[in-house]
């Protein structure tokens, strides 16, 4: 005798027993609605819930059996979406919060405190270098700031930036143990000593037209670093930054240097000369001389 298909046949109260299992997903992911794995989740319940509702409607013992589809399919769905939303909500617990994004801006301060404390590493190649990279990361950050309650701290971008917020602290450090270890220059201006290289560029840029200004920087890292050139009849060097030409700008620095002490004794700037020759324009310096030719 054929066994009786009603005995096995699914009812509106199977139906309604997934929906609830949807519906209590749902309430589950609302404290995380701003998530967008939680939004995608939600599309997902939704669908299922106008599938089911689709399912009451099946009529025809046949085509209401509980081991066969269309039951079985859509409680397969119902069973997988439940297990996404409880391994979801794992991941929702490391979701951005404000405090993320305060932490790591805690992060670049802490790199800047440090630099701020030294008054000559800001001015270093390392330094600027640092502040550079500061500056970004803080855009990054503000950036993530807009990601608050949706993305998550095991995302890409947080990790990321709180990795190179780590580097920057770690260069930071190492900048200024370099710094430590290297000789300490002494700046001259004319004979008289200045007390930081920032009040040496104000003593230059008081001298040298304003369209030179951008190439101070340079040329005084080269006379620090011992790439001043011969001065000819001069008893100096010079170190020189920015175009050639009349009226093209540019720094030129007439120093002497003595161990690790640099005076700068005049201020100059390329200026028009003949076939292999250089000339300069003198605004400083020099005993009085207006034009330079070597």
């Amino acid at each position: 005798m054929s066994p009786n298909p009603a005995k096995n046949t699914f009812s509106t109260n199977h139906v309604q027993t997934l929906e609830a299992i949807v519906k209590n997903a749902q309430k589950a992911l609302e404290k995380y609605k701003e998530a967008k794995l939680a939004q995608e989740l939600n599309q997902s319940a939704e669908t299922l819930l106008k599938e089911l509702d689709n399912l009451k409607k099946v009529t025809g013992d046949e085509n209401r059996q509980l081991d066969k589809d269309p039951f079985k399919g859509a409680k397969a769905k119902v069973d997988e979406f439940a297990k996404q939303v409880k391994a979801s909500l794992v991941d929702f617990g490391n979701v951005l919060k404000a405090e993320h994004c305060t932490g790591l801006e805690t992060m670049v301060k802490q790199a800047l405190d440090a630099l701020g404390k030294n008054k000559d590493a800001a001015g270093t190649e390392d330094g600027k270098k640092i502040l550079a990279a500061a500056d970004v990361l803080t855009k990054r950050i503000n950036n993530l700031k807009r990601e608050v309650g949706k993305a998550l701290i095991t995302g890409k971008d947080y990790v990321d930036i709180k990795a190179t917020a780590g580097k920057l602290i770690s260069e930071t450090k190492v900048a200024l143990e370099k710094l430590a270890k290297a000789p300490k220059v002494v700046y001259k201006f004319n004979g008289a000593e200045v007390a930081t290289e920032a009040d040496l560029i104000n003593k230059i840029k008081a001298h040298l037209p304003s369209n030179g200004h951008n190439n101070i920087n340079q040329a005084l890292n080269d006379a620090v670093l011992g790439r001043g050139k011969s001065t000819g009849s001069v008893s100096c060097l010079h170190a020189s930054a920015g175009k050639k030409g009349k009226n093209a700008g540019g720094c030129t620095l007439f120093f002497k240097r003595s161990g690790a002490e640099i005076d700068v004794i005049g201020v100059g700037q390329h200026s028009d000369a003949g076939k292999n020759q250089t000339s300069y324009t003198i605004h400083f310096g020099l005993s009085g001389k207006k034009n330079l030719v070597l």
